[in-house]
């Protein structure tokens, strides 16, 4: 489990040592007591994703083999070994989190729970799956704003992990053979569906049924099969807005932060959740590849390319002028002119990077993709920070015009990289 990729596990031993030693040492910056404990918190939880991530991608390797379907024992290794080396990892990272604690004991246990929930994003059966489960921890964080304890709060996630961990074992550790029987036709029945990029146990299949003729008739449209039915469709899209408007609903106006900051970060991450999909569906194009002409199958990337910038920018503009509403029918003050500036140079820059970030693979965390996700998130933070100071400026500035012009330079390059991108590659890319 631990070779399954040694850069990425080079990567978290190293990034965990660097950051024990910041904690160490923080306190000597004469930190506030609250500021030094969130720092250190947030430090922990984010090795703790990396390392859930990357464990979920492992397991998930693992139970490729065909003897996690007839040999009990090795489940029993496999799991065994996931859950040792969380618990290490959680415990290597308990005396350095004490050293800043501002808050009950229990939230020593907070970087073993995310890391349990965290590998559901790749453990995940659905997409959907993938984006509740992770999340659960954070929705139960909420409890504060009705002024519940930092204890409790603590106990209902070490609550929910350990049901989590009792379903991994009841459903995938020990399944009976009436249980390896059904998951065998459910397979053999979900290859079926490929064509349609949908999966026959989730809300993308019956979609995918509604609009069969709408698929049978788009000939020209290849975007079915690197996109599931929800995105093509903008499903995600309102389904997030509406949870959107109901979480503004429940805080009141006193929150227009969620609605503005929210709104931003769905436009800077949604096109990560596009091309993960791109990337898991795509080998789905290799049935039809053939009629595209082109150097390096030109032709079809660039059909790909087109299907990915329509999905992406038409879920962002629903999505955008889905918050617009909002706020217009709560009357809520917000600052219109720079949530436009920022979601317009977020959209940019999601445009010109994701063709660098389809070459990559989605299932191995390498340090490949480590650092790309990085330089695309420090380019965000650093765009909208300048917008955020310059906002009146942002038409008349000579920044904006170079701004434009390194976005579609990028574009170029990283469309240039995909074309050139072996698209045997592209299809082993799952």
């Amino acid at each position: 489990m631990l070779k399954h990729s040694i850069v990425s596990s080079i990567s978290i031993v190293v990034l965990t040592a660097v950051f024990m030693a910041f904690q160490i040492f923080m306190p000597l910056n004469q930190l506030e007591a609250d500021k030094a404990f969130q720092v250190s918190i947030l430090v922990n939880l984010t090795m703790a994703t990396f390392l859930g991530v990357y464990l979920g991608g492992a397991l998930l390797s693992l139970k490729q083999n065909y003897l996690w379907t007839i040999n009990q024992y090795y489940r029993s290794a496999i799991m065994s070994a996931y859950l040792i080396i969380i618990g290490i990892f959680s415990l290597l990272q308990m005396p350095f989190l004490y050293i800043n604690l501002n808050e009950t004991a229990l939230t020593l246990f907070a970087p073993f729970c995310i890391t349990i929930f965290s590998s559901q994003m790749v453990l995940g059966k659905t997409a959907l799956y993938k984006i509740i489960i992770p999340a659960t921890p954070f929705i139960i964080l909420q409890l504060h704003r009705i002024e519940v304890g930092s204890e409790t709060i603590i106990l209902f996630i070490m609550t929910a992990t350990a049901i989590l961990v009792n379903s991994m074992y009841r459903d995938k550790l020990y399944p009976d053979a009436l249980t390896r029987k059904n998951t065998e036709q459910l397979t053999a029945r979900t290859n079926e569906s490929m064509y349609t990029g949908s999966s026959t146990i989730s809300i993308n299949h019956f979609i995918g049924v509604l609009a069969s003729k709408w698929v049978a008739s788009s000939k020209k449209n290849i975007a079915w099969a690197v996109l599931m039915p929800h995105t093509k469709l903008a499903v995600i899209s309102l389904f997030y807005l509406l949870l959107l408007a109901f979480a503004v609903l429940i805080t009141g106006e006193k929150n227009i932060i969620i609605l503005q900051k929210f709104g931003l970060m769905f436009l800077s991450f949604y096109i990560i959740e596009i091309v993960m999909e791109s990337s898991a569906h795509i080998r789905q194009v290799r049935f039809f590849s053939h009629v595209y002409i082109g150097d390096k199958h030109r032709e079809l990337k660039n059909k790909i390319l087109l299907a990915t910038d329509k999905s992406y920018i038409t879920n962002s503009l629903i999505f955008f002028g889905g918050i617009l509403l909002i706020a217009m029918f709560l009357e809520m003050e917000i600052d219109t002119v720079q949530l436009v500036y920022s979601a317009i140079a977020v959209m940019f820059i999601a445009c010109a990077v994701y063709p660098l970030l389809l070459c990559l693979s989605w299932v191995n965390i390498t340090f490949s993709l480590v650092f790309s996700v990085c330089i695309y998130a420090a380019m965000l933070f650093g765009t909208l920070l300048w917008i955020d100071i310059n906002t009146e400026q942002v038409l008349s500035s000579p920044y904006s015009y170079l701004f434009i012009l390194g976005c579609v330079s990028l574009r170029v390059l990283s469309q240039n990289v995909f074309w050139r991108y072996p698209l045997e590659k592209l299809l082993k890319n799952k």
